[in-house]
């Protein structure tokens, strides 16, 4: 996901100057130059060791909304799904959808959230701080880092917490530091880790253990700014404003307008299906067998998350609201603020 409202800030490199190089990859084409950062410390190490242990917060209690008329702000960040359950990070706080009632209920924070995950029943949103929807409220977690929050992802026995200053992870034994000095913009598991994009910083891979850095021998600042990732039937898809870019565990093919995508500037992936969704700047396509076709009426809306739920595919946008694709219609769940707020059909072409 990449927040509109943030600016693209000129990290200090000081962490990654301690990365030293380690050579290249033996797969395919040998692309793909692998750079190793430092071991992490025994608190890393023990947190990463922890499988299967849980954090256990508290479930959410979802009460039925008795208004609907102010529920977005401009901008949806991101969201998460559980279920029938939606969590949204947006402009203003954040808010929950029942897409089984057909309900939401909103809890205005006057701060933007950016990050959305759910983690054993709970639903949590990340802004300023990290937050757990409780009801129609937003509890703090107490957490030892001070940045604003970007990125969230539930992997195994983890929450993920992507910052503008670093990424941490936090267990039932209490929060590790990974890395620093980097902007997390997106995270993603794999196979057997997890990637993490950033602005600025480039592309890297966490093994449980130590975090590795990816790139291009032929470009290797092609991975600097990363917008998006997913990663579906053995394959990373990875968004940038240059262009879409897919890795099969050995080879990097790259896509832009000249494959037939409606813009290289990349803003979001649902890679869940066989068929991939790719929100651009110029509106939703689709992917198959290396083939990009304009999602139907959403080829004219742009995307800031995409998300598949047993309804059909939401769409997160920054000026039209959370709407969904069922079927043969695309519908707005909920409006922004001076729109309509009843749902709007179209039919599907």
């Amino acid at each position: 996901m990449k927040p509109n409202t943030f600016v693209k800030l000129a990290m200090a490199l000081s962490a990654v100057a301690l990365i030293t190089l380690i050579g290249c990859s033996k797969k395919a084409d040998q692309d793909t130059l692998t750079t190793a950062m430092p071991n992490m410390d025994s608190i890393a190490q023990q947190v990463a060791s922890k499988a299967g242990r849980d954090v256990g917060p508290r479930r959410v209690s979802i009460d039925t909304p008795t208004d609907t008329s102010t529920a977005l702000a401009a901008t949806i960040y991101d969201l998460a799904v559980n279920d029938s359950l939606v969590v949204v990070a947006l402009d203003n706080g954040a808010l929950m959808y029942d897409l089984n009632q057909g309900t939401h209920s909103s809890i205005e924070a006057g701060k933007p959230m950016t990050a959305a995950v759910w983690r054993d029943g709970a639903a949590y949103v990340g802004g300023d701080k990290l937050y757990r929807l409780e009801g129609n409220a937003l509890a703090v977690v107490d957490e030892p880092f001070t940045d604003p929050i970007t990125a969230l992802y539930s992997y195994g026995s983890l929450l993920m917490i992507g910052t503008e200053g670093g990424l941490y992870a936090q267990s039932a034994i209490g929060t590790s530091s990974l890395m620093e000095g980097v902007f997390v913009t997106s995270m993603v598991a794999d196979n057997s880790g997890l990637w993490v994009g950033t602005d600025g910083q480039g592309l890297y891979r966490w093994d449980g253990t130590s975090v590795t850095k990816r790139y291009l021998i032929r470009d290797s600042s092609l991975f600097d700014y990363v917008n998006c990732l997913d990663f579906g039937h053995d394959h990373l898809y990875l968004g940038t404003d240059s262009g879409l870019y897919v890795f099969d565990g050995g080879r990097w093919q790259t896509f832009t307008v000249a494959n037939g995508l409606p813009s290289d500037d990349i803003t979001a992936i649902d890679a869940s299906g066989w068929i991939v969704n790719i929100g651009t700047e110029a509106g939703i396509t689709t992917y198959f067998n290396n083939e990009f076709r304009p999602l139907t009426t959403l080829a004219n809306h742009c995307a800031t998350v995409l998300k598949y739920s047993s309804k059909g595919l939401l769409v997160g946008t920054d000026t039209e609201g959370l709407l969904l694709q069922s079927g043969s219609v695309i519908r707005t769940l909920v409006a922004p603020k001076g729109m309509n707020e009843l749902a709007i059909l179209w039919p599907l072409k």
